[in-house]
């Protein structure tokens, strides 16, 4: 859930890391990721997250939030 902090702050310096947790193999480290660029002001994380249309309308509808990704995490 570290995402949740970093989002508002990515910036140059930091965005290869949400990078490979946007590729990575695990589907709740890339739901973090997309959240992540969600809150961020960063054009690229923008335009990462726009490359998801699904997914950016599932944030946007509510449907995707930190607590279901935690949920997932916890095994709910």
């Amino acid at each position: 859930m570290l995402w949740r902090l970093v989002g508002p702050f990515l910036n140059n310096d930091n965005f290869e890391d949400l990078e490979r947790a946007w590729f990575s193999e695990v589907h709740a480290e890339r739901e973090a990721a997309a959240l992540a660029c969600h809150l961020s002001s960063y054009a690229p994380a923008q335009k990462l997250l726009e490359t998801r249309a699904d997914v950016a309308a599932e944030i946007r509808q509510g449907l995707l939030t930190w607590d279901t990704v935690a949920a997932r995490v916890n095994g709910h």
